[in-house]
């Protein structure tokens, strides 16, 4: 599913998967070494966790679920997300 709202551009991709998770799950690594691998893209199941030892950074099975994107935006929006909050644990 995908979509773009023309009034305001909130925009949509969420992928919802209709097969069965595996007992047993797959650890898929990649580095990135140039700015060009920022744009690698990146499907984000609902079960799936990322974790960037760099930045000490995970993203929980929890959040952006679904999604579909490049690794520069995966990032992007977790920061967007914890930036959201900060008023209320300063």
């Amino acid at each position: 599913m995908s979509f773009e709202c023309p009034d305001c551009y909130y925009r949509n991709s969420e992928v919802t998967f209709g097969g069965e998770i595996q007992a047993k799950g797959v650890r898929i690594s990649c580095s990135i070494k140039s700015r060009e691998d920022l744009n690698r893209q990146i499907i984000k199941s609902d079960s799936c966790t990322i974790f960037i030892p760099a930045l000490q950074m995970e993203i929980p099975p929890e959040t952006q679920r679904g999604t579909t994107t490049t690794v520069e935006g995966m990032i992007k929006k977790a920061a967007d997300g914890l930036e959201e909050g900060q008023p209320q644990r300063v």
